[in-house]
């Protein structure tokens, strides 16, 4: 459980890329307006709705695990295709469905942080989750650093690469064959 969460905490400082440089790919790279920035926000918080939305009405009973790791890639996949996406539109769908299988991730975690360690175990778990989650500044200060040495769509599709791989080591891991 440890292990996972450590590989957890690298795919949370992952995830906050798009807090500091999808505005800069918005309206300085693509060239949009902050409308069209706030318009990509919206469908992201919309994807984010509907996937809690989504596991609020169809209760995952089993494979908990398999699909905490499936959307954990799905998101990776979805943010490697930002630096190849050109178009307002396009860019909208991609950070909905980020935040589609986000919100699932999000929730899937905190479901099995809260399930699978015993009553004695549960409150350091809960603690290093929390530390992981803390760790959001650290995640701003790198990408902002890493989007200011390549362009901001190449640090998110970094970034997509990092949260890939977390996902691709999660299938290694006991935590997909979490019911």
């Amino acid at each position: 459980m440890i292990r996972s969460l450590r590989k957890n905490s690298l795919a949370n400082i992952a995830v906050v890329s798009y807090n500091v440089n999808l505005v800069d790919l918005v309206q300085n790279e693509l060239q949009f307006s902050s409308n069209e920035y706030g318009v990509v926000l919206t469908f992201y918080s919309l994807g984010s709705f509907l996937g809690t939305m989504t596991l609020g009405l169809i209760k995952i009973k089993s494979k908990r695990g398999y699909v905490y790791i499936v959307s954990l890639l799905l998101g990776g996949l979805f943010y490697i295709c930002i630096p190849f996406i050109q178009g307002i539109i396009f860019l909208s769908l991609i950070f909905f469905c980020i935040g589609f299988v986000f919100a699932m991730t999000s929730t899937v975690s905190t479901a099995i942080l809260f399930a699978v360690p015993s009553e004695e175990f549960r409150s350091r778990v809960l603690e290093i989750a929390s530390i992981s989650s803390l760790l959001s500044p650290l995640g701003f200060l790198i990408w902002g650093a890493v989007g200011s040495y390549v362009s901001s769509a190449a640090a998110l599709g970094l970034a997509g690469g990092i949260i890939l791989i977390v996902a691709l080591i999660g299938f290694r891991t006991p935590i997909r064959t979490y019911n």
